[in-house]
């Protein structure tokens, strides 16, 4: 049993206690009296109110009069909670996460918890596996609150760099967590790859005037505006009907009744390099009629592979 779960049976078991020690957790969990300890010190820091006596009659009281309020949930709603949190994993609020989904589920009967069970058996969350390591999450998204500015050590595909920027908070975009800032080396709001972040420090002396601040929202607006629009007209076959069809622009295509397929669509310029990479792996499955800002594109990206297997 992973810890994680060892926590969420223990926490059942204690609302079920009047007293207990930890060598008898120890024995049921069959664990160590070390790894209870362990986990007891864990739930009491989370705020499950836990009372330790010593002495040889000594051992642990869940205090009942602060004990955990109960949720009236269905085994829906419940599982529908839990999943969400299980999006934001590698969040900011990490901790704070599982110590939510501890105290949610130490609530439960024994029977609600095998419906959900039941339940999560049939659902899953197919979320990008990212392995980067987001180190700096709740210091940037401390910085956004408080208005802090930030010198920050950044690898980008460019190289590295020292940035001095002004972040307005984070963003989850396919399994990648970005950090929206203004960076005062290039004079423009520039969204920051969090995992690429080296190392972080507060600027407290930094003169230079601090940019409009904004919020999310406001931040993935004003990219929105900013952009040009423009029409996207292709034609595909079958097979790049298929390839394309799982991809959240798949929902573009039209189907003709001999299952080849057509796109007319609206998008924003600031997506040729998304839009254009996916259409180049589907080769000669798709071909792009307009507009001629993203033909140029997959020609000039067509043209450096070309290159780069020519001399071999």
């Amino acid at each position: 049993m992973s810890r994680t779960g060892r926590l969420f049976e223990l926490l059942i078991t204690l609302n079920t206690k009047h007293r207990f020690t930890a060598q008898e957790l120890a024995n049921e969990f069959s664990v160590s009296k070390r790894t209870i300890l362990r986990d007891l010190q864990l739930l009491s820091e989370m705020g499950v109110p836990l009372f330790s006596s010593p002495g040889p009659n000594g051992g642990y009281t869940l205090i009942k009069k602060q004990k955990l309020p109960t949720i009236s949930l269905t085994p829906e709603e419940a599982t529908g909670l839990l999943l969400s949190y299980q999006l934001l994993e590698d969040g900011p609020f990490k901790q704070e996460n599982i110590s939510t989904i501890t105290k949610i589920r130490s609530s439960m009967s024994i029977e609600m918890l095998q419906k959900i069970e039941t339940l999560q058996d049939r659902l899953a969350i197919d979320s990008p596996n990212r392995s980067f390591k987001n180190h700096y999450l709740k210091e940037l998204l401390q910085a956004s609150l408080d208005k802090k500015h930030l010198q920050i050590e950044y690898e980008s595909r460019s190289g590295y760099s020292i940035r001095t920027i002004f972040p307005y908070g984070l963003v989850l975009s396919n399994g990648l967590w970005y950090s929206p800032a203004f960076c005062y080396k290039r004079k423009k709001n520039v969204p920051f790859r969090v995992d690429r972040i080296i190392s972080l420090k507060i600027q407290h002396d930094f003169s230079e005037p601090i940019p409009r601040d904004m919020t999310i929202a406001q931040w993935l607006n004003q990219t929105d505006t900013l952009s040009k629009e423009l029409t996207l007209r292709a034609s595909l076959t079958k097979k790049g009907c298929k390839m394309l069809d799982p991809h959240p622009i798949g929902e573009w295509i039209q189907v003709t009744p001999n299952g080849t397929g057509v796109m007319k669509e609206q998008f924003r310029e600031s997506d040729i390099p998304f839009i254009g990479g996916l259409f180049l792996s589907l080769g000669t499955e798709i071909l792009i009629e307009e507009p001629a800002e993203l033909i140029q594109f997959v020609r000039e990206k067509a043209l450096k592979v070309v290159s780069q297997y020519s001399k071999i």
